[in-house]
């Protein structure tokens, strides 16, 4: 479809760039003018329009999360006619709206509502050449809002006093930063790994735990907490932040629209 597409517009007097991952495709539209890209994001970067047609929602995702939205795509018009599950186009508008701008270094939707809502976006490692300060980050505004509550009325220091009172509680927590490390190096896009070890960032991905802190035995941030307890694999333990928050305000039962 997106070959008589783009020799249509070029008939009529259009400028086309165009991408393929099969570059080999490309020769019939350059031939009549288009302009070839050799990456998606130099492609966005010199266009003001993109359109979309790809195989399947799987290669979708891959290029919109991890080539389109890093290019910087705020301001541009993205038109999707793939052949791809409307759920996943509705997501990627809906994370734009949840955090008011387009996201940096999106892998893919963690974790959502059974109505499709995007509750948690699985992030890259480093993004422009700098850590990102975390694996997971919840993107719901209701949820968002319901735990910022939780941290002004002074539950991050309730937690903390509970480490120093609690040795099963504060072991399980320790366990928690443990196992969060261990997953981020496990999920890391390995060019992002190979980037952080030449820009001598290795130390620092081991020692910063959930919610970017060094200091194993203080609270930072109940929402990334929040998060890396919906994304728990199985058979590893619970985040036990986001348990006893889940146990103590029943966060999961919100109605959650955004």
């Amino acid at each position: 479809m997106g070959k008589p597409m783009t020799l249509r517009l070029l008939e009529a007097g259009f400028k086309v760039n165009v991408w393929n991952r099969s570059q080999g495709k490309l020769p019939p539209v350059t031939n009549a003018g288009a302009i070839a890209f050799t990456s998606v994001s130099e492609l966005v970067k010199a266009s003001d329009i993109i359109i979309l047609c790809l195989a399947n929602t799987a290669v979708v995702e891959s290029v919109v999360q991890t080539e389109i939205i890093n290019a910087g795509s705020a301001n541009k018009l993205v038109i999707d006619l793939s052949s791809i599950h409307p759920e996943t186009t509705k997501q990627l508008a809906t994370i734009e709206i949840q955090l008011g701008r387009t996201p940096r270094g999106l892998v893919e939707v963690a974790y959502a509502t059974k109505s499709g809502v995007p509750v948690v976006l699985q992030m890259r490692s480093l993004v422009d050449e700098q850590p990102f300060p975390t694996l997971y980050w919840l993107s719901s505004k209701e949820l968002y809002r319901a735990i910022a509550r939780l941290e002004t009325e002074g539950w991050v220091k309730r937690l903390e006093q509970e480490l120093t009172e609690d040795l099963d509680f504060r072991q399980g927590y320790l366990q928690n930063h443990r196992d969060y490390v261990a997953r981020r190096w496990q999920l890391m896009d390995q060019e992002d790994r190979r980037r952080i070890e030449a820009l001598g960032f290795t130390e620092l991905f081991e020692r910063y735990g959930i919610g970017g802190i060094a200091q194993w035995d203080k609270v930072r941030c109940l929402h990334m907490h929040y998060a890396d307890y919906l994304c728990r694999p199985e058979g590893q333990l619970k985040n036990v932040i986001g348990e006893r928050l889940e146990q103590q305000f029943l966060l999961s039962e919100l109605q959650l629209s955004i």
